[in-house]
């Protein structure tokens, strides 16, 4: 398992509002289903199933930067998006784009390695999910597809094409080649004239000390 590495390059407070984001666009979209007549155990399972990762995502936050912080918090996206897609249809799920969004955060905020563990997670949670929709005799009924899917597919590109935050190197000097050596810096301060002595004055010193 690759490490969870958070450098100074990885700024954490637009996934923070990212995920703030998506929580409360899925409370919205709940209860907007409710509203206009969707069940009541469908409208808080589908809520359930979107806010549930994001919450504790949100609480492991300070401990991203360990492994098993790191692991909780990208691989429970796959582990609702495998009880949402089992208990709506299996392989035939409308929210099966749901999948896209680990994998997604993973390469936002750990990079390629990471992103890579969790695609290959996706998969076999997707199989796994697909498998027991199939067992499913009466799967739930899907809370607004259209505005789900649409939801999830912003959420995931934000997250994949948003420009990453560089930090600034200071360049080096090329290979084979020597740094300049820095000069020390030169004195401007102007010495102070020579004081000229009259013959008596210097009879009268060598007088002194004799």
């Amino acid at each position: 398992m690759p490490a969870a590495v958070l450098g100074p390059q990885t700024p954490l407070a637009p996934i923070l509002f990212g995920l703030w984001g998506w929580m409360g666009a899925m409370v919205i979209v709940s209860l907007f289903a409710f509203l206009l007549g969707a069940p009541a155990r469908a409208c808080a399972l589908a809520a359930a199933l979107g806010l549930l990762p994001a919450v504790s995502m949100i609480l492991l936050a300070p401990r991203w930067g360990e492994n098993w912080a790191a692991g909780i918090s990208i691989d429970s996206w796959s582990i609702a998006a495998a009880g949402a897609v089992s208990l709506t249809g299996g392989a035939a799920s409308p929210v099966s784009s749901v999948f896209l969004i680990a994998p997604a955060l993973a390469l936002r905020l750990f990079g390629p390695a990471r992103a890579r563990e969790s695609v290959c997670l996706a998969v076999l949670a997707f199989a796994a999910a697909a498998a027991a929709g199939a067992a499913v005799p009466t799967p739930e009924g899907v809370v607004t597809p259209g505005a789900f899917t649409v939801l999830t597919l912003a959420f995931a590109g934000w997250l994949i094409v948003r420009p990453p935050h560089r930090v600034r190197v200071p360049a080096r000097a090329p290979a084979g080649t020597l740094a300049p050596t820095p000069t020390p810096p030169t004195s401007t301060a102007t010495p102070s004239p020579a004081v000229a002595l009259d013959p008596t004055q210097s009879a009268a010193i060598v007088r002194r000390f004799a």
